[in-house]
């Protein structure tokens, strides 16, 4: 059987840059769990970033490490061939947040090869995330971001709430889908925890 092959794509694993550290690498398993779908995931690794790759509890085989430095300009040209490299042949390529290096580099990857893209904001379009920088998002959102969300094959929002920040923020053509993250339930629990 011929599984869909589809990569994601963030911006680090180090707990200290939230919870997508965890929440990212936990989606891309649990997807790859249903049978479904044969996920890999591809880290970004930022300088400093501290985070464990064996602690996210995949295969080596599906988890792809590019170490870049935002400082240096053979770093990034260093990552952008080899997100290239890892993202042609794909089928769908999902993207995990915004306003980041890793996210103009892969959409722009994967319309010059026509592969379909998703994009997870993970709170990135909140009004109070909007509001943070805003001089530098305004100009970026109109030369890079809107264009990126705009060409998606499909959103994902964590809430409805996020559905609406996708159309407040001025995308309306594209389907949203509201996948909200998952939780891992112990297999077993103590009555000493209520």
């Amino acid at each position: 059987m011929n599984l869909p092959a589809c990569v994601n794509v963030c911006r680090g694993i180090d707990q200290r840059l939230g919870g997508t550290s965890v929440a990212i690498p936990a989606f891309v398993k649990a997807t790859g769990d249903t049978g479904r779908v044969l996920d890999g995931l591809v880290v970004l690794r930022p300088r400093g970033d501290r985070g464990d790759i064996r602690q996210l509890g995949m295969p080596a085989n599906e988890i792809y490490e590019i170490p870049w430095d935002s400082r240096s300009p053979a770093s990034v040209i260093h990552a952008y061939h080899e997100l290239g490299r890892i993202i042609r042949g794909q089928e769908l390529l999902h993207v995990h947040g915004i306003w980041q290096f890793h996210t103009a580099a892969a959409t722009h990857i994967a319309r010059q090869c026509r592969i379909p893209y998703i994009i997870s904001v993970h709170g990135m379009l909140d009004p109070w995330a909007l509001r943070n920088r805003d001089w530098k998002k305004k100009p970026y959102s109109m030369l890079v971001e809107s264009r990126n969300l705009r060409r998606a094959a499909c959103l994902r929002a964590l809430t409805r709430e996020e559905a609406e920040n996708y159309r407040s923020f001025g995308v309306s053509n594209c389907p949203i889908a509201v996948i909200p993250n998952g939780v891992s339930i112990p297999a077993s629990l103590s009555a000493d925890l209520f």
